[in-house]
């Protein structure tokens, strides 16, 4: 398929993922695959899959079972959370607490945590933001530093002359 067609079909499966639609491109596994065009489909699935994440919240059930010394339980605690996934990290607030409504104190906690997980992800950020900065740099002054390669000198191969007078030349 050529990139022009693959261009003009990328609008479709935006919406089509959008309407909650799998694109799904069958992949001959019986004749030859073209990797090149294998990787960008994935890619673009994969990039799909995180814009559509992105748009959703999602109610997450946790369930913690406390065993005593028998192995038997002793104590079940049930959380219920509501997921609010974010370019900037994942933001979990509590909503239930063993079926009931979480108490100030339990809130609170969660919103500590929440907060230092969000300065743990933007400590993460700068750190790869100022590597990429220095591999740039890196790369910049290296190629400004580095004189062209002369060129190689031309490489004949010279025949022995009785086999040069019993072939044909060019």
């Amino acid at each position: 398929m050529s990139r022009r067609a693959l261009l003009a079909l990328l609008p479709l499966l935006l919406l089509g993922q959008a309407a909650g639609a799998q694109p799904r491109r069958a992949v001959p596994v019986d004749g030859p695959v073209d990797v090149d065009e294998l990787l960008r489909l994935a890619r673009v699935s994969q990039a799909l899959n995180a814009r559509t994440y992105l748009l959703y919240s999602f109610r997450q059930t946790t369930r913690e079972e406390v065993l005593d010394a028998d192995g038997e339980v002793a104590r079940t605690e049930t959380r219920v959370y509501r997921v609010i996934p974010s370019r900037l990290g994942t933001t979990r607030h509590l909503l239930e607490k063993d079926g009931e409504p979480p108490s100030a104190r339990e809130v609170r906690k969660q919103q500590a945590r929440n907060e230092k997980l969000a300065k743990r992800w933007e400590k993460i950020r700068r750190k790869q933001s100022k590597e990429a900065e220095r591999r740039q740099r890196r790369a910049a002054a290296a190629s400004s530093a580095r004189p062209a390669a002369p060129a190689p000198p031309p490489t004949s191969v010279a025949r022995p002359p009785a086999q040069a007078a019993s072939r044909p030349g060019p």
